[in-house]
């Protein structure tokens, strides 16, 4: 997961320099890779950390309150685009990804 969150990190980047079309399907294939890594690692966490008999109300819980945050997010974003432009936007990404990664390092099982 850490290493995931890394290169996903790292993918978000990457777009910032990418000059052909190859270049950006290429960044693509690794980012869904990567997410779909994530994803999976996240669900499965998630069910290490939650009691057996709320396990579905509370991975529910957790995918409502991911889906209000991108809605939130893509408001904002759209915000900060307009004012200071793309590549700082994807910039401040990388910056979060890679930011609550460490954070996974501080999780004891």
């Amino acid at each position: 997961m850490l290493a995931a969150g890394f290169i996903l990190s790292g993918v978000v980047v990457a777009y910032t320099f990418i000059t052909s079309l190859m270049e950006l399907y290429i960044l693509q294939i690794i980012n869904g890779m990567t997410e779909a890594i994530q994803q999976t690692m996240t669900t499965a966490f998630l069910a290490d950390v939650t009691k057996k008999k709320t396990r579905g109300t509370d991975i529910g819980t957790y995918n409502a309150i991911i889906g209000i945050m991108v809605a939130f997010a893509l408001m904002f974003g759209g915000f900060i685009v307009a004012e200071i432009g793309f590549k700082f936007m994807f910039y401040a990404i990388a910056a979060i990804i890679a930011a609550s990664t460490l954070l996974l390092m501080y999780i004891t099982e």
